[in-house]
Protein backbone atom coordinates (compact mmCIF):
# COMPACT_ATOMS: atom_id res chain seq x y z
CA UNK A 1 0.00 0.00 0.00
CA UNK A 2 1.38 3.45 -0.96
CA UNK A 3 1.24 6.04 1.80
CA UNK A 4 0.79 9.78 1.28
CA UNK A 5 4.51 10.44 1.74
CA UNK A 6 5.38 8.05 -1.09
CA UNK A 7 2.75 9.61 -3.33
CA UNK A 8 4.17 13.08 -2.77
CA UNK A 9 7.52 11.90 -4.15
CA UNK A 10 6.05 10.73 -7.44
CA UNK A 11 7.01 12.89 -10.41
CA UNK A 12 4.23 14.02 -12.70
CA UNK A 13 5.15 12.86 -16.23
CA UNK A 14 5.22 15.34 -19.09
CA UNK A 15 5.25 12.72 -21.88
CA UNK A 16 4.01 9.19 -22.48
CA UNK A 17 6.43 6.42 -21.46
CA UNK A 18 9.10 5.70 -24.06
CA UNK A 19 8.04 3.07 -26.55
CA UNK A 20 11.60 1.71 -26.76
CA UNK A 21 13.18 1.83 -23.30
CA UNK A 22 12.42 -1.43 -21.56
CA UNK A 23 15.73 -3.31 -21.52
CA UNK A 24 17.12 -4.64 -18.28
CA UNK A 25 20.65 -3.44 -17.50
CA UNK A 26 21.38 -6.27 -15.06
CA UNK A 27 20.44 -8.90 -17.64
CA UNK A 28 22.73 -7.34 -20.22
CA UNK A 29 25.65 -7.19 -17.79
CA UNK A 30 25.16 -10.89 -17.10
CA UNK A 31 25.19 -11.58 -20.85
CA UNK A 32 21.59 -12.70 -20.93
CA UNK A 33 19.90 -11.68 -24.15
CA UNK A 34 16.53 -10.17 -23.28
CA UNK A 35 15.84 -8.37 -26.53
CA UNK A 36 12.27 -9.71 -26.88
CA UNK A 37 12.41 -8.61 -30.54
CA UNK A 38 13.16 -4.99 -29.50
CA UNK A 39 16.30 -4.99 -31.64
CA UNK A 40 14.20 -5.92 -34.66
CA UNK A 41 11.96 -2.91 -34.04
CA UNK A 42 15.06 -0.69 -33.88
CA UNK A 43 16.31 -2.20 -37.14
CA UNK A 44 13.04 -1.24 -38.83
CA UNK A 45 13.30 2.35 -37.59
CA UNK A 46 16.93 2.70 -38.62
CA UNK A 47 16.09 1.25 -42.04
CA UNK A 48 13.15 3.63 -42.42
CA UNK A 49 15.23 6.62 -41.33
CA UNK A 50 17.96 5.91 -43.89
CA UNK A 51 15.41 5.45 -46.68
CA UNK A 52 13.78 8.76 -45.74
CA UNK A 53 17.09 10.47 -46.60
CA UNK A 54 16.53 9.96 -50.33
CA UNK A 55 16.12 13.15 -52.35
CA UNK A 56 12.73 12.04 -53.69
CA UNK A 57 11.19 12.43 -50.20
CA UNK A 58 12.43 15.99 -49.70
CA UNK A 59 9.15 17.61 -50.78
CA UNK A 60 6.95 15.05 -49.00
CA UNK A 61 8.38 15.83 -45.56
CA UNK A 62 11.25 18.32 -45.60
CA UNK A 63 11.87 18.05 -41.84
CA UNK A 64 12.04 14.24 -41.81
CA UNK A 65 14.20 14.17 -44.94
CA UNK A 66 16.59 16.75 -43.50
CA UNK A 67 17.04 14.92 -40.20
CA UNK A 68 17.35 11.52 -41.89
CA UNK A 69 20.02 12.95 -44.19
CA UNK A 70 21.92 14.25 -41.16
CA UNK A 71 21.79 10.81 -39.52
CA UNK A 72 23.16 9.20 -42.68
CA UNK A 73 25.82 11.89 -42.96
CA UNK A 74 26.89 11.39 -39.34
CA UNK A 75 27.21 7.63 -39.79
CA UNK A 76 29.11 7.74 -43.07
CA UNK A 77 31.33 10.79 -42.55
CA UNK A 78 31.17 11.55 -38.80
CA UNK A 79 29.82 14.96 -39.81
CA UNK A 80 26.08 15.62 -39.80
CA UNK A 81 26.45 18.45 -42.34
CA UNK A 82 28.69 16.69 -44.88
CA UNK A 83 25.72 15.81 -47.13
CA UNK A 84 24.06 19.21 -46.85
CA UNK A 85 24.71 20.15 -50.48
CA UNK A 86 24.83 16.62 -51.87
CA UNK A 87 22.06 14.50 -53.37
CA UNK A 88 21.18 11.14 -51.82
CA UNK A 89 20.10 9.43 -55.02
CA UNK A 90 19.14 6.02 -53.66
CA UNK A 91 19.10 4.01 -50.43
CA UNK A 92 18.49 0.25 -50.56
CA UNK A 93 18.30 -1.63 -47.26
CA UNK A 94 18.25 -5.37 -46.58
CA UNK A 95 17.37 -6.83 -43.20
CA UNK A 96 19.05 -10.06 -42.09
CA UNK A 97 20.95 -10.46 -45.35
CA UNK A 98 23.33 -13.35 -44.57
CA UNK A 99 22.41 -12.82 -40.89
CA UNK A 100 23.61 -9.20 -40.88
CA UNK A 101 21.06 -7.04 -39.05
CA UNK A 102 21.04 -4.33 -41.71
CA UNK A 103 23.09 -3.74 -44.84
CA UNK A 104 22.58 -0.59 -46.85
CA UNK A 105 23.70 0.32 -50.36
CA UNK A 106 23.67 4.09 -50.81
CA UNK A 107 24.31 6.28 -53.84
CA UNK A 108 25.29 9.89 -53.12
CA UNK A 109 25.75 11.97 -56.25
CA UNK A 110 27.75 9.48 -58.35
CA UNK A 111 29.44 7.54 -55.53
CA UNK A 112 28.41 4.28 -53.88
CA UNK A 113 28.65 3.46 -50.19
CA UNK A 114 27.98 0.35 -48.10
CA UNK A 115 26.80 0.67 -44.52
CA UNK A 116 26.33 -2.44 -42.35
CA UNK A 117 24.79 -2.61 -38.88
CA UNK A 118 25.18 -5.01 -35.98
CA UNK A 119 22.48 -4.07 -33.49
CA UNK A 120 23.49 -4.89 -29.92
CA UNK A 121 21.25 -2.46 -28.09
CA UNK A 122 19.79 -5.24 -25.96
CA UNK A 123 22.33 -8.05 -26.19
CA UNK A 124 26.08 -8.58 -25.65
CA UNK A 125 28.69 -7.95 -28.34
CA UNK A 126 29.99 -11.08 -30.06
CA UNK A 127 33.40 -11.19 -31.77
CA UNK A 128 32.38 -13.88 -34.27
CA UNK A 129 29.38 -11.84 -35.39
CA UNK A 130 31.48 -8.72 -35.95
CA UNK A 131 34.12 -10.65 -37.89
CA UNK A 132 31.43 -12.42 -39.92
CA UNK A 133 29.76 -9.12 -40.79
CA UNK A 134 33.10 -7.69 -41.90
CA UNK A 135 33.97 -10.73 -44.07
CA UNK A 136 30.56 -10.89 -45.76
CA UNK A 137 30.37 -7.19 -46.54
CA UNK A 138 33.93 -7.13 -47.88
CA UNK A 139 33.21 -10.15 -50.08
CA UNK A 140 30.02 -8.53 -51.39
CA UNK A 141 31.96 -5.33 -52.10
CA UNK A 142 34.70 -7.20 -53.98
CA UNK A 143 32.35 -9.43 -55.99
CA UNK A 144 30.11 -6.56 -57.07
CA UNK A 145 33.16 -4.59 -58.13
CA UNK A 146 32.29 -1.27 -56.52
CA UNK A 147 35.64 0.47 -56.97
CA UNK A 148 34.41 3.71 -55.41
CA UNK A 149 32.33 2.16 -52.65
CA UNK A 150 33.13 3.17 -49.11
CA UNK A 151 32.41 0.60 -46.41
CA UNK A 152 31.42 1.39 -42.83
CA UNK A 153 30.38 -0.99 -40.06
CA UNK A 154 28.11 0.29 -37.31
CA UNK A 155 27.95 -1.36 -33.89
CA UNK A 156 24.87 -0.04 -32.11
CA UNK A 157 25.13 -0.06 -28.31
CA UNK A 158 23.09 1.47 -25.47
CA UNK A 159 26.15 3.14 -23.89
CA UNK A 160 28.06 6.34 -24.53
CA UNK A 161 31.28 4.76 -23.25
CA UNK A 162 32.82 1.36 -23.83
CA UNK A 163 31.95 -1.17 -21.16
CA UNK A 164 34.70 -3.59 -20.18
CA UNK A 165 33.39 -6.58 -22.15
CA UNK A 166 33.01 -4.48 -25.31
CA UNK A 167 36.56 -3.20 -25.01
CA UNK A 168 37.90 -6.75 -24.83
CA UNK A 169 35.92 -7.88 -27.89
CA UNK A 170 36.95 -4.88 -29.98
CA UNK A 171 40.59 -5.33 -28.97
CA UNK A 172 40.46 -8.91 -30.30
CA UNK A 173 38.77 -7.70 -33.51
CA UNK A 174 41.60 -5.19 -34.00
CA UNK A 175 44.09 -8.05 -33.81
CA UNK A 176 42.50 -10.05 -36.63
CA UNK A 177 41.78 -7.38 -39.26
CA UNK A 178 44.07 -4.71 -40.68
CA UNK A 179 44.05 -1.31 -39.00
CA UNK A 180 42.68 0.57 -42.01
CA UNK A 181 39.66 -1.73 -42.00
CA UNK A 182 39.23 -1.63 -38.21
CA UNK A 183 38.91 2.16 -38.43
CA UNK A 184 35.78 1.66 -40.49
CA UNK A 185 33.96 0.31 -37.41
CA UNK A 186 31.72 2.85 -35.67
CA UNK A 187 30.74 2.34 -32.02
CA UNK A 188 27.68 4.46 -31.33
CA UNK A 189 24.13 4.59 -29.96
CA UNK A 190 20.83 6.33 -30.69
CA UNK A 191 21.28 9.02 -28.04
CA UNK A 192 24.79 9.89 -29.19
CA UNK A 193 23.68 10.33 -32.80
CA UNK A 194 20.77 12.50 -31.69
CA UNK A 195 22.90 14.62 -29.35
CA UNK A 196 25.48 15.27 -32.06
CA UNK A 197 22.81 16.35 -34.54
CA UNK A 198 20.56 18.09 -32.01
CA UNK A 199 16.83 17.88 -31.41
CA UNK A 200 14.76 19.23 -34.26
CA UNK A 201 11.21 17.94 -34.09
CA UNK A 202 9.65 16.90 -37.39
CA UNK A 203 6.07 16.64 -38.61
CA UNK A 204 6.04 12.86 -38.03
CA UNK A 205 5.11 11.52 -34.58
CA UNK A 206 6.61 8.05 -35.18
CA UNK A 207 9.92 9.50 -36.32
CA UNK A 208 10.07 11.88 -33.34
CA UNK A 209 9.21 9.15 -30.82
CA UNK A 210 12.19 7.08 -31.94
CA UNK A 211 14.79 9.83 -32.29
CA UNK A 212 13.77 12.31 -29.60
CA UNK A 213 12.03 10.29 -26.86
CA UNK A 214 14.56 7.48 -26.65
Amino acid sequence: MINKEDQSKEITPTTLPSFFKDWNWEDRKEKKSKSNKCEEVIDFFISWTLRCAEEKYKDISPSVNDYAKKVLSKLLFDDENHLKDKVVTSVDVWRQWKYIDLITKIKINDEWYLLAFENKMYSPVDLDQLKSMYDKVKKYHDEKDFPNANRKYVLLRPDYCFIEDDTKVLAKLKEIIVETEYKKFIYTNIEEIRDKIGISKTDNALFDEFWFNW
